[in-house]
Parts: structure tokens; C-alpha cells; sequence
């Protein structure tokens, strides 16, 4: 039903002196970081309502969570399904929510969202704008159209210098374009506390003296990587606890019987609870959705997927907010940010092949002080860069004002 722009099942808070805003935040991290410019914006205006819209049900139910943990103002916030990008679906939608303000969060380009919401009289605005370097080529190739679409947007708050220039190239008015930084770091740097590396730990069974590779985001041929990298450490450090974390959970049961080949032998997350079900394994494939960064605190030291092969990677900061050495391939278009980020902090760790992982993955798991260290390094780096959602919020007000 919402799917088609049918909200009649939904109550929204309608007082006739708020401004009602429109978040759209496709899955898991945006809805997290939408969260961040949600409390920035009650702090400097109280009277908003508040519609966050998810295209995944992973997303949509982050969001009912995080509603449920907002105390002073949860009630101001009704989260739905986006609508399909239709004409008749947008439209539908439009007209019941009857948005002030649109505010889309990363770069994720509707046209009859956008076009429709700018014939209703309705401000929009790109939030924590990034534009990968892969999406940029697939835009140059129907530019006149991104361009008018791009039209429509009354502002562009983009997250760095690099995607300035990207959405200029695209045709976005040069005016309208802010550098604000990325609310996710403001996100990051709040998840981490020791109740929640304790629950990590007791889950999996784990000790401070027990060391443990995280593989997180793995992709493509990665997995079988990792495999041959972890029988390498097992030589030189028996006692090493792997935690593999595919990006797709779909792979999860392809993952499980290549390391039954390789003889290495596995665990479901889904099968431990850290009560009656507990880790018996050494090495564990997580088969779940939206723990991956709080499983990073177990983390001695990190590899971050989709970075050996040419997929753009993943997001490094989930596992410096811990204060863990990061490593990563050499295919990072798509976080180039964030890697020049803790690099620049001397927190990051690149590598070319499997061969040089495993080199660097060992010298940490024998050299912990090390280890640490760098990871600090990473931290601090990223806590230094906080306080986006503060200006995106800001620039809803303007326009709201």
C-alpha cells in the first residue's frame, strides 16, 4: 500500500503550526545518520514534525527503533515506506504528507520525486550529499536529464570537496552547493561503550587476550581470501578467533561450504546466543543484518570488504569508531573520504593482495600494543571530524525560515 503512495493507514501528527519535514533514507546507515540531523534539528526548533521514509525493510525497522529510543520527541516522528518512484505513486504520496520540506539523504536521485515535490511548492534538499565514482560515470552519460532533475533541488549539502565537484559536473547549481561534512561521523562516534563491547564479547565467548580477525562487508572472491589468509594465521597464532561478515547475506550458505572445503570449520551467528548456544567454533560467518559495527568492538584488528576486488568498498569508519587498525585493498573509490581521513591520522592500513594482508594482519595479532595504537590514531581522527549533522540541520532551518 505505501509502496504506492497509500499512507491512509498511517496517523500522521498534524498541528497546524508545524512544519512537517520529509526525510527519505534508503536503508540501515542513512536512516542512523537521518537520526543525527533529527536530534540536531529539535534542539535548535520544536515546532517540526517528522516523516522518515525507508525503500528496505531493514531500514524501515531501524527506524521504528530508533523511534522508540528517542524520548523527548519520539512522537513527533512517523516512519513509512517510500513510495515506488512513479507518477501516480509520488504524487499520491505528496498529497497526503504535504511536506514543508523534502530532505533526501546521501545522493539517491528519484526524478518524479523530485519533480513533483517541485511543482507542489515544496523545498528540497540533498542531505549529507555523496556521489560515488562510479555512480558519477553512469550520471555523465544521461547528463541533460540529471540536470534537470538536479533542478529542482533548492540546496545540496554535500560531504566533502570531491562531491562538490561531482553533482557541479552533473549541473547542480554552483550557488546552491555546501560542503557540511558527514553526519555519519557524528553517528560513529557515539556507538561505542563498553555495555556493548561487554555484549559483544559474552556473546561470542571472547577475552581480551583472545585475538580476533574481523573480515567485515566481504564480497566477490574475498571470501575465499580470508579463508587462505586465516589458515595462515592459525600456523603462526593457533589460538586466532576469525569473524566473517559477507556483505550480502544471501552468500552466507556458499561462504560456509567453501570454508567446509578448505577445511576450515565454521559457525552460524544465528546459532549462538552466548547462553545455552555458544561459540564452539574458532571461526563464525555472521547470517544477521545491523550488527556489524557493534561486532567490530571484539575486533583485534579489521579488514574491510569489497576492497580487493575492484566493488568501490565499505565503510573503514564503523571500525575505527572502536579505535581498531583498519585494513583495507586498494579499491576504495567509493570511501575515498574516509580513507584519506585516518590515513592522513596515520590509522590506515593498505594492502595490495591477499599476501600483504595476511603479512600485516599477523604483525598486529603478535604486536597488540601496536595494534592499538594505530587504532587510536584512526579514533581520534574521526572524532576530530564531528558535528555535520549540526550544519545539515542548519540548513533545513534556513530554508524552513
Amino acid at each position: 500500500m505505501q509502496r504506492f503512495g497509500d499512507y491512509s493507514n498511517v496517523s500522521l501528527n498534524k498541528s497546524s503550526s508545524d512544519k512537517r519535514i520529509w526525510i527519505h533514507a534508503v536503508s540501515v546507515g542513512e536512516i542512523n545518520a537521518a537520526f543525527k540531523i533529527i536530534e540536531a534539528l529539535f534542539l535548535i526548533m520544536s515546532n517540526i514534525n517528522i516523516i522518515i521514509s525507508s525503500a528496505t525493510t531493514y531500514g524501515f525497522n531501524e527506524a521504528k527503533r530508533r523511534i522508540l529510543e528517542a524520548k523527548r520527541f519520539k512522537r513527533k516522528i512517523t516512519p513509512v515506506y517510500a513510495p515506488l518512484d512513479m507518477p501516480s505513486s509520488v504524487t499520491k504520496a505528496i498529497n497526503y504528507i504535504k511536506p514543508d520540506i523534502l530532505a533526501i539523504l546521501e545522493t539517491e536521485i528519484w526524478p518524479n520525486l523530485f519533480i513533483k515535490a517541485k511543482k507542489a511548492g515544496i523545498k528540497t534538499v540533498i542531505l549529507n550529499g555523496r556521489i560515488s565514482a562510479d555512480s558519477f560515470k553512469k550520471y555523465l552519460t544521461i547528463k541533460p536529464l540529471i540536470k534537470y532533475i538536479l533542478s529542482a533541488v533548492n540546496t545540496f549539502s554535500m560531504v566533502g570537496k570531491k562531491d562538490a565537484e561531482r553533482i557541479s559536473a552533473l549541473g547542480a547549481d554552483k550557488n546552491r552547493i555546501i560542503i557540511s561534512g558527514n553526519a555519519k561521523f557524528d553517528f560513529l562516534n557515539l556507538i561505542h561503550s563498553s555495555s556493548i563491547k561487554k555484549e559483544i564479547m559474552n556473546l561470542f565467548g571472547l577475552s581480551e587476550k583472545l585475538p580476533v580477525f574481523i573480515a567485515g562487508s566481504i564480497r566477490g572472491e574475498e571470501a575465499d581470501m580470508i579463508f587462505d589468509i586465516y589458515k595462515k594465521i592459525v600456523k603462526e597464532i593457533p589460538e586466532t578467533i576469525l569473524i566473517i561478515a559477507p556483505r550480502h547475506i544471501n552468500r552466507v550458505e556458499k561462504i560456509y561450504n567453501n570454508a567446509k572445503k578448505k577445511d576450515i570449520k565454521c559457525q552460524m551467528r544465528s546459532d549462538i546466543d552466548g547462553k545455552k548456544k555458544k561459540r564452539e567454533e574458532k571461526a563464525v560467518i555472521i547470517d544477521s543484518i545491523g550488527e556489524l559495527d557493534k561486532i567490530y568492538s571484539a575486533a583485534t584488528v579489521v579488514f574491510c570488504g569489497g576492497s580487493l576486488v575492484p566493488l568501490g568498498g565499505h565503510n573503514i569508519l564503523e571500525a575505527a569508531a572502536w579505535g581498531k587498525p583498519v585494513c583495507y585493498g586498494p579499491f576504495m573509490d567509493d570511501f575515498a573520504e574516509a580513507k584519506k581521513l585516518i590515513e592522513d591520522a596515520g590509522g590506515g592500513i593498505e594492502v595490495n593482495n591477499k599476501e600483504e594482508l595476511a603479512e600485516k594482519v599477523i604483525y598486529f595479532l603478535k604486536n597488540i600494543k601496536k595494534a592499538e595504537a594505530v587504532g587510536k590514531k584512526a579514533q581520534k581522527a574521526l572524532t576530530a571530524n564531528t558535528g555535520a549533522a549540526e550544519k545539515h540541520a542548519k540548513i533545513i532551518y534556513d530554508l524552513l525560515v
